[in-house]
């Protein structure tokens, strides 16, 4: 499967283990507005949960980090909103915009669990993005499968938009 382009995290429900100041709320890392974010307290062990509203069937998880980021952090979902499962885990995170993709997994809530900040301060998010994995079509080979007596040049495509085929012989 592949990411879809909707961001499913979009004005969606959000908590926090505890913000630096109310004017950086939790829901302002699903706002859509890049000039706004949210900035935990001062802790490794911070997090900020996202509330999709419903499940959803995700493989990728953009963070658009403001200057303190997480260097260490955890992807986890949970379709009832009490046991987790870590879908990645990152212990080299850089900052800036980091796309996470993961295998496909059902979830209504998706949390970014800090475990080491880059920085003294906290975790500091413009936007955190969720989005919805799609389903592959079938690949499209240019001639049937079968014995040949000599090479050919086969060409593989798909009809799925960002798809990355991969192959074995």
């Amino acid at each position: 499967s592949v990411p879809s382009d909707t961001n499913v995290a979009k004005s969606a429900k959000t908590t926090s283990s505890g913000n630096e100041t109310d004017a950086m709320a939790a829901k302002y890392a699903v706002d859509g507005d890049n000039g706004t974010r949210w900035s935990s307290n001062f802790v490794d062990d911070a997090w900020l949960l996202v509330d999709l509203g419903k499940a959803y069937t995700i493989n990728k998880v953009v963070l658009n980090w403001e200057g303190a980021y997480g260097k260490a952090y955890k992807i986890q979902t949970s379709t009832d909103g009490k046991n987790w499962t870590t879908v990645k885990n990152v212990t080299d995170g850089k900052g800036g915009e980091e796309t996470i993709t993961f295998d496909a997994t059902k979830a209504r809530y998706v949390r970014m669990q800090g475990v080491e900040r880059a920085l003294p301060y906290g975790y500091s998010l413009w936007e955190m993005g969720v989005y919805e994995a799609t389903k592959v079509e079938t690949p499209i080979f240019s001639i049937p499968s079968g014995t040949y007596s000599k090479a050919l040049n086969v060409n593989i495509s798909s009809n799925t938009k960002g798809v990355e085929i991969r192959y074995t012989t």
